[in-house]
């Protein structure tokens, strides 16, 4: 029986959806096999509230299956089970562990608007420009409050549609700090794809747990911080080896 596996690619600032057929168990592990996760010590509190955050947060990541037939080893395979996100003055750099991707990278000053993926499996530099992808935010819903490494949060839903599908709608439940980790608010306005320009205007904030869910996806997924480091980082955290073969 042929069924549509659409995996979310996921960083703190893109998501996109890959739509895949799949006829049984072993094309569905090809499947993924062929998809990855591009997706993000505690600080005091008291030293973010009116500084723009510099440094390092860890995520976890938590897949909820919505089909009892899910494999989820196969799907952390893929998104992985922690990941760290590097963060300096718009310029941002996730490194998930245990997966094929090595890194994502986006540093605007010096790629444009271009998100940089390098896989374990290869030497060849993936760009996609972010600013090319036709996503718009069509509602946001205020959410619940939470508190994350003892940081107060506020939440907001907001419904995601592309405008080649504009019945396929994806929801990004964004939970950032009323009064931390800021960062100025448009850095990422050239950043279209997903809405996150809109998003990032919004929140002001990093966020410290994001919820994304679509009726079409057979799995939603959780990224929750774990810990918050304050650090100084260089520049060239946030750059690639250009001798390296590009695709675009």
């Amino acid at each position: 029986m042929k069924a549509i596996l659409q995996l979310i690619i996921i960083t703190i600032f893109s998501i996109h959806v890959i739509g895949q057929k799949v006829n049984d168990s072993t094309a569905e592990k090809q499947s993924l096999d062929k998809a990855t996760a591009a997706i993000l010590s505690n600080s005091i509190y008291s030293q973010s509230s009116n500084k723009e955050f510099e440094g390092v947060i860890t995520y976890k990541t938590t897949i909820v299956p919505k089909n009892k037939h899910l494999d989820l080893d196969e799907l952390y395979k893929i998104f992985g089970k922690e990941r760290q996100f590097y963060f300096k003055a718009g310029k941002f750099k996730w490194v998930p562990q245990n997966v094929k991707l090595e890194y994502e990278i986006y540093n605007p000053a010096i790629y444009n608007s271009f998100i940089i993926d390098k896989f374990h499996t290869s030497d060849t530099l993936f760009y996609k420009d972010m600013s090319k992808i036709p996503d718009s935010v069509i509602s946001v819903k205020k959410s619940k409050q939470l508190t994350i490494l003892n940081i107060p949060c506020s939440s907001a839903i907001f419904t995601v549609t592309n405008e080649r599908e504009p019945n396929s709608k994806l929801f990004r439940t964004i939970y950032y700090p009323t009064d931390s980790l800021k960062y100025v608010n448009s850095y990422f306005d050239n950043f279209k794809a997903m809405g996150q320009g809109f998003i990032a205007r919004y929140t002001n904030a990093i966020p410290l747990r994001m919820e994304l869910d679509s009726k079409e996806q057979p799995f939603s997924i959780i990224y929750e911080a774990t810990n918050i480091q304050w650090k100084e980082l260089a520049d060239s955290e946030f750059l690639v080896d250009e001798k390296l073969p590009v695709k675009k």
